[in-house]
């Protein structure tokens, strides 16, 4: 698997975290387009993503980001938003609203879930699509753009899944990449022992280093069954004043369409970064308000046997 011909650039951490190989230029972005009237297609598209290890006591730092920035992103993707232990008579949907987005959700009420949430601006051509899928914790929205569909699955994989939860986030993968279009994922994935630098970079791995389960086989191979292309290569998760050494929080794509891929501080007390995904993607935006504000569509996936083209990536998986 060929690693993507991205720029990867970093920016400062916040003083909690020690990221001593971390550069101190902070990155900014584009002029933000929002309150104007709107040409057909949108140059590029920025995507955020990180989980915020709940999200109620960190929204307003959240909104603040989004005000001082030159160019507010098109998607944020945020995971874990719920708190651990519940909040009852919360309403979510509600209380975590963002002005100029809409926003899309798993079933924050189910007590198992952690809870994902997808902001949209409010200009875009998007609805979230729901799958035939028994894994639970995904949105995925569909976006119009000037060439064709593009798919954005948010995933969150709980580290205490069972074998039969992780095979049902693999099914599910393999049913969106049967749908034609661009594919993005993004999310926590929870696998900190997969190598994923070293999986990139060589041909001659030691798979028993990251086949430790079958949930981890199972993963890797849906990865290369698919040719979908894992971007993260740098630690993404620490704890207090650590080094950050483990890589949990995972962009995968179908194509070359990312051109860059930025971290930056936290959210909040998070341990999680945030990863900032700025991809090559003209996506269609409407001027009416009203457009494209539907109730979600459920979508039966018959998914197609059709034989993969194999190709050998160098991996050897047991």
């Amino acid at each position: 698997m060929s690693d993507v011909s991205c720029n990867v650039s970093t920016i400062k951490y916040k003083s909690y975290v020690n990221y001593n190989n971390y550069n101190d230029e902070i990155q900014t972005l584009n002029e933000c387009t929002t309150n104007r009237n709107y040409p057909t297609i949108q140059q590029n598209m920025l995507i955020i993503y990180s989980n915020v290890d709940c999200l109620p006591n960190k929204i307003q730092e959240l909104n603040s980001s989004i005000k001082s920035s030159e160019k507010v992103p098109d998607i944020i993707v945020l995971t874990e938003v719920k708190n651990k232990r519940g909040r009852k008579n919360y309403n979510y949907t509600d209380e975590l609203k963002i002005d100029g987005y809409r926003l899309f959700s798993n079933n924050l009420l189910r007590k198992e879930n952690r809870g994902i949430i997808v902001y949209g601006k409010q200009d875009l051509k998007c609805k979230q699509v729901s799958l035939n899928n028994s894994f639970m914790e995904y949105v995925l929205l569909e976006i119009e753009t000037d060439h064709k569909v593009m798919h954005i699955a948010a995933i969150y994989r709980s580290p205490k899944s069972s074998l039969e939860n992780s095979l049902n986030m693999c099914s599910l993968i393999g049913d969106i990449c049967t749908i034609p279009g661009y594919k993005l994922f993004l999310g926590d994935f929870n696998f900190p022992k997969i190598d994923w630098k070293n999986h990139m970079e060589s041909k001659n791995i030691d798979m028993q280093k990251v086949n430790e389960s079958e949930s981890q086989r199972e993963f890797i191979a849906t990865l290369i069954k698919y040719q979908l292309k894992q971007h993260i290569k740098r630690p993404t998760r620490a704890r207090g004043n650590a080094t950050p050494h483990i890589i949990l929080d995972l962009v995968m794509s179908n194509e070359s369409f990312i051109e860059n891929i930025e971290f930056d501080a936290p959210l909040g007390k998070s341990d999680h970064s945030i990863i900032r995904v700025s991809c090559k993607v003209n996506p269609k935006i409407s001027t009416e308000k009203e457009s494209w504000t539907k109730p979600l569509d459920h979508v039966d996936l018959e998914v197609k046997k059709s034989s993969q083209k194999k190709i050998d990536y160098g991996w050897n998986i047991l």
